[in-house]
């Protein structure tokens, strides 16, 4: 009869906590990509305006996909050195689906795929 009632207990921890436990991802810390730390941007400078006084023109996105990681819902996509994982979002565009080569992004309900891009070595 004792160990009944820890079971149930012990079941009714489980059940409260599993679903949190199992939903929240921590935000990352670090790049799972890189080998060194990130360098300082102390020295980047944004600018506001042009020499000219005028706004700069808007960029268009240009992503370049460095790396992907296949696991699931915890799949992730590194895009220009920013490491998305899924539901994430850069300029814009939310990652949606990451893949062995690609990642796959949407914006204003049109999809866009990268392609990773094949690095040659010369010895």
């Amino acid at each position: 009869m004792f160990g009944s009632r820890w079971s149930g207990l012990l079941l009714c921890l489980i059940l409260y906590t599993g679903p949190a436990l199992a939903t929240s991802y921590p935000e990352l810390q670090h790049d799972p990509f890189s080998y060194t730390k990130d360098l300082d941007n102390s020295q980047s400078r944004v600018r506001d305006q042009d020499s000219d006084g005028k706004p700069p023109a808007a960029a268009t996105w240009q992503p370049r996909l460095l790396a992907t990681i296949v696991a699931g819902p915890r799949s992730m996509a590194n895009v220009g050195g920013k490491v998305l994982s899924l539901g994430q979002s850069v300029d814009g565009y939310k990652l949606i689906e990451v893949g062995k080569t690609s990642a796959t992004f949407e914006k204003n309900g049109q999809s866009y795929v990268l392609q990773l891009t094949q690095l040659t070595t010369t010895r």
